[in-house]
C-alpha cells in the first residue's frame, strides 16, 4: 500500500500567491494582451512528503501488473470473438486444473520472496528508499507458524 493511502487523508493546504505574467488577460484590445501584469494563482502545499516521482512509480507498478495479467496478443486478421473465446476457455481450464491439484512450491522460493518484500523489491526498482523509509524502518515479516517446516 502506498504511504498516502495508509494515512488518514486530510485536505491539502490551499494558498493564493501573486505572480507576474508576460501578458494581461484583462486587456480588451489586442495591444492590452501584450502588457505585463500580475495575477493571483491558487495552489497547494505538499504536506505528506510524497513527491510525484513516488506516486508515478506506484502507478507504473500497478499498470505493469494489470498489463501482465490481462495482455494478450491477438491476430488482427483473425476473428476477434473466436480468439477471445479461446483465451477465456484456456484460462478457465487452467483455473479448474489448479483447483484440483495446487502446485507445490519450494520453501526457498517463499523465503526469497519474503526477503524481496522486506527489501522493497529494491533489486528490481533500484530505489534506495523503498516504502519511503530507510532500511531500519522497513517492514519485517515474522513467521508465526509454530511448526516452521509445515506450511499447512
Amino acid at each position: 500500500m502506498s504511504e498516502m493511502s495508509s494515512k488518514s487523508l486530510k485536505p491539502p493546504e490551499i494558498s493564493m500567491s501573486e505572480t507576474l505574467s508576460e501578458f494581461s488577460i484583462a486587456g480588451a484590445a489586442i495591444e492590452g494582451l501584450l502588457q505585463e501584469s500580475s495575477a493571483k494563482i491558487k495552489g497547494w502545499a505538499n504536506t505528506d512528503g510524497q513527491d510525484m516521482k513516488q506516486i508515478f512509480a506506484e502507478l507504473l507498478h500497478a499498470a505493469a501488473i494489470i498489463r501482465a495479467v490481462f495482455w494478450r496478443k491477438l491476430d488482427t486478421k483473425g476473428d476477434f470473438k473466436t480468439q477471445v473465446d479461446k483465451i477465456v476457455k484456456d484460462q478457465s481450464g487452467f483455473v479448474d486444473d489448479l483447483a484440483e491439484t495446487p502446485p507445490k512450491g519450494k520453501e526457498s522460493d517463499w523465503k526469497e520472496y519474503l526477503e524481496a518484500v522486506q527489501k522493497g523489491f529494491s533489486d528490481l526498482t533500484k530505489d534506495r528508499t523503498p516504502y519511503g523509509r530507510d532500511s531500519s524502518e522497513r517492514p519485517v515479516i515474522k513467521d508465526l507458524n509454530p511448526n516452521p517446516g509445515n506450511n499447512d
